[in-house]
Parts: C-alpha cells; structure tokens; sequence
C-alpha cells in the first residue's frame, strides 16, 4: 500500500480489490482477480457501498472497467446509495466505459431472452404433449 493512500481508503485484505481499483493499480486488480476468493467477492461492497465496477467506472479506470467486466463483474449491480455503473459513466461523460457497460448490459439481456425462449419452447412442448394425452382418441 502506498504511503500516499488517505485513511478512507486503507483496506482490509478482503477489500484489496475495491482499494486497487480506486487507486488504478491494473496490475493489482488482475493479479488479485486470478484468485478465486476474491473473483467470488468481485461484485462486493465496501463499508461505503461501492463494488469495485463503480469505484473504477468513477475514477474513470478504463482498462480495469473493461478487465472486470470480462471477469464477470456485474454491470447492472448499483452501489447502496443507488448508483448503477452506466449511470456513473455517464454522469463522469466516459464515453468509452459507457459503450463498455452498455454492450455488457446488452449481452446480458440478449442472454436473458435466450433463456426465457428455451423456457418458453419447452414449456410449449410439453403443454403439446399433455394435449395429445388428453384428447380422445
């Protein structure tokens, strides 16, 4: 940790991530992401209600928005003072991290539908299937 850090941002060890990605150490945030443990907290709060996506997305941390959301950080997770990551990029005018979030928004919705389809589908068939059990022959 640097001797430069404010106390606000002094962490725990469990809260590295959200320090890293303020701080905008790329090189921190990739090496604690290929732990496992920490990719398992990657959508967490800090005491302030921030997930590492929105402290990056506020400190305009462009290579490390992109970094964590191809690790699966969720791009549509608000803070708890209601801050979603799009809405940040977008208040910050980032318009890289805005196209960021916003084609991960969009994947994830297009992969929303698919799923809701094959649900649909299956359900269809089998609403099929108990008809033709019904029917009289």
């Amino acid at each position: 940790m640097s001797t430069n850090t404010p106390p606000l941002f002094k962490v725990s060890n469990h809260l590295k991530l959200h320090q890293a990605c303020f701080e905008g150490d790329f090189e921190s945030v990739s090496s604690l992401l290929d732990d496992k443990n920490v990719l398992d907290e990657i959508d967490s709060y800090d005491k302030y209600g921030n997930t590492p996506l929105v402290l990056a997305v506020h400190m305009k941390r462009d290579e490390i928005v992109e970094l964590l959301l191809s690790k699966g950080a969720n791009a549509d997770q608000k803070s708890k003072s209601g801050w979603a990551p799009l809405t940040e990029a977008i208040a910050s005018g980032n318009d890289y991290n805005i196209s960021l979030i916003y084609k991960q928004l969009f994947a994830n919705e297009k992969a929303n539908l698919q799923e809701k389809i094959t649900g649909f589908a299956t359900a269809l068939k089998n609403v099929s299937h108990l008809r033709r059990l019904s029917s009289p022959p």
